[in-house]
């Protein structure tokens, strides 16, 4: 029998998700979730607190991140799992990700404010409870009546083209960031492949070595991409001699985070990811 209470990516108010590390803990466990991991943009604020909470109601939590970076134009999301989040390198890279924050979101706001989208800087940075991100201006955004949806908001204002949106800037390549994750003793993992359109570069990367694994089941992607992200990590693992992590997870933020009725475990994947993933993460850790 196959046992799917596991979730490998979640996000608390440390970032841009609407619960407390350990109230999103307590509420994987009325869930029924055995195995989760907290994976925040570009923070590890979240992790120790969360960790604890989950020990306490007989859950592991897998400590993680989710880091920025860049390749071609898109913006390539790595996260990283079991590092040590109190590692100095990691930590001042984090420190400079959260200063481009705040620029960014500075430029946002005025770019609004040109649209003729009225409100204060102070809503936006009383919104926030975390490293700061877009979701926390679409909140302001829906709370002002200007959109009824953190998606709509995305599409008419704050996504890539739209005419608010603000690229980050010096963003890292993938692979830097993917070093800074193993140094402080984690597993690199490729987040959603299926949004970025190039399965090609996937599998060099997997070969090359710098990326352990990808995460198949996602909420975005179709049966038909997680039956070829199966595939790709099935090729590369024959390829290369060596296992490649296969991960999944709800990225949950919120119930509404752009989707309708987004219970937590709604999206629950096999618990032989986790098992895989702890394995890998104990064998870097002895490497």
């Amino acid at each position: 029998m196959t046992y799917r209470d596991t979730d490998l990516h979640m996000h608390t108010t440390a970032s841009d998700g609407a619960y407390p590390p350990s109230e999103l803990m307590r509420k994987c466990a009325k869930a029924g979730l055995k195995y989760v991991a907290v994976t925040d943009h570009d923070t590890t604020d979240g992790i120790w607190e969360a960790v604890t909470e989950a020990k306490n109601l007989g859950i592991t939590c897998i400590p993680g991140i989710e880091l920025s970076s860049r390749w071609r134009g898109r913006s390539i999301h790595v996260l990283g799992y079991g590092m040590n989040p109190d590692d100095e390198q990691l930590q001042n890279e984090l420190t400079e990700q959260r200063r481009q924050r705040l620029e960014r979101m500075q430029q946002m706001i005025e770019a609004c404010h040109r649209e003729g989208l009225e409100f204060s800087e102070a809503q936006v940075f009383q919104s926030k409870s975390g490293s700061l991100g877009r979701p926390h201006l679409a909140k302001v955004l829906i709370e002002e009546g200007y959109v009824s949806s953190v998606s709509e908001a995305f599409h008419r204002y704050l996504g890539e083209g739209a005419p608010c949106f603000v690229p980050k800037p010096k963003e890292r390549l993938p692979w830097e960031m993917a070093t800074m994750i193993r140094d402080a003793g984690g597993v690199v993992v490729l987040a959603h492949p299926g949004h970025y359109n190039m399965d090609e570069d996937v599998y060099e990367w997997l070969l090359e070595g710098w990326l352990d694994g990808i995460e198949i089941e996602h909420r975005d992607h179709s049966v038909a991409e997680r039956e070829r992200y199966t595939r790709i990590a099935a090729s590369a693992e024959q390829e290369r001699k060596r296992h490649v992590v296969r991960t999944g997870g709800s990225d949950f933020h919120h119930e509404t985070h752009g989707r309708v009725d987004q219970q937590l475990g709604d999206d629950r994947v096999a618990d032989q990811l986790a098992d895989q993933l702890l394995k890998a993460v104990e064998e870097r850790k002895n490497s």
